[in-house]
């Protein structure tokens, strides 16, 4: 994808390697320990240094629980600094309401595609959106494998005409 490619490198990570598996390890002595690809999510979401990445990861294999990590580790203001937050996207509406348990905003890829295309052709954000905002915010594309090769170019586009720290698409090739 062209925006994984040249997103390469572009990203601002929210927290250095040292100290983001430090605070993985404070979370997991904390709350609760996390599997190697748990921990690889994680490190996705907060360190990465790239500004779309994408994440297989089998059904059952823990990514909400990574998810789940992430944002704990994101809600300390001592470590987030900046106050980057999740945002969640998904294809069904039950899949952003299991990301909302997890305390993290999330809307449908339609809703997201209906609130926002109009921003990547005239560049004027929606009433209530703020450009600040959504340049700390790290976009969760939650059952990316689901999503059409459209819909998910668009929101691609959008989430990169907005600036915004970071894209994570994650899903499992093999649900399909």
């Amino acid at each position: 994808n062209a925006f994984t490619q040249s997103g390469k490198g572009q990203g601002a990570p929210v927290l250095a390697g040292v100290t983001a598996d430090n605070a993985i390890q404070k979370y997991e002595e904390a709350a609760h320990t996390l599997t190697i690809g748990q921990r690889d999510l994680v490190r996705a979401l907060i360190p990465s240094k790239d500004r779309f990445v994408s994440v297989q990861g089998f059904a059952g294999t823990g990514k909400t629980t990574a998810i789940r990590a992430a944002n704990t580790i994101l809600d300390d203001p001592k470590l987030n600094e900046d106050g980057v937050r999740l945002y969640g996207i998904a294809n069904t509406k039950s899949a952003t309401e299991e990301i909302g348990k997890h305390g993290i905003e999330a809307r449908t890829t339609a809703s997201f595609l209906a609130r926002f295309t109009s921003f990547c052709h005239r560049v004027v954000l929606p009433a209530g959106e703020e450009k600040q905002v959504w340049e700390n915010t790290i976009i969760l594309c939650d059952e990316a494998s689901f999503a059409g090769n459209a819909d998910m170019e668009a929101v691609m586009a959008i989430a990169d005409k907005l600036e915004v720290r970071g894209f994570i698409a994650q899903g499992d090739r093999d649900q399909l």
